[in-house]
């Protein structure tokens, strides 16, 4: 139980931290503390923090980092499924998604936006889970992981192959 709310608390400070960095950031940017409204991928206006809170609200998962390459598949499968119900255009699809990074992934990042001098407010989420893919999921990993796929499919194959030679011999 212990366990549990420290971890809460946790995950608590660190979206807090988060938010905070994002708002610095943001006014860093605007030199305001005002956001002005933006539209999402319906047209429909939104100011920002309306747009992040909804996003807060269902909870996505925060990514610290892997070395297993399936965790952060899984991690933008979720991810994913958020951003669409929420409509949101491509850029503020990889601005709520870094707001999800945490740790090691969220020092990648920002390393990341310096070193290619990135300009966030025009990267889109696509550009994103590029540079995520290849830091997480390398395609050196990915070519591994759909050879294992592949070699699977092929001994599957070849059981139903057998099973049904066994069953026309049986019945014939």
């Amino acid at each position: 139980m212990m366990r549990l709310m420290a971890q809460t608390l946790t995950a608590m400070t660190n979206q807090t931290v988060a938010f905070t960095v994002l708002i610095q950031n943001q006014n860093r940017n605007n030199n305001t503390l005002q956001q002005p409204p933006t539209r999402n991928a319906d047209g429909a206006q939104i100011t920002w923090f309306d747009l992040l809170e909804k996003f807060v609200r269902l909870k996505p998962p925060q990514f610290e980092g892997s070395t297993d390459p399936l965790v952060v598949v899984k991690w933008k499968e979720y991810i994913d499924k958020i951003l669409v119900a929420m409509r949101c255009t491509p850029v503020q699809r990889q601005q709520l998604v870094v707001f999800q990074l945490s740790g090691e992934a969220r020092n990648w990042w920002k390393n990341e936006v310096v070193a290619a001098q990135l300009d966030e407010n025009t990267f889109t989420y696509i550009q994103f889970c590029e540079r995520l893919d290849a830091r997480y999921f390398p395609a050196t990993v990915r070519n591994k992981k759909i050879e294992e796929f592949d070699d699977v499919g092929q001994i599957r194959s070849e059981l139903v192959d057998d099973y049904l030679d066994c069953e026309v011999n049986n019945t014939g």
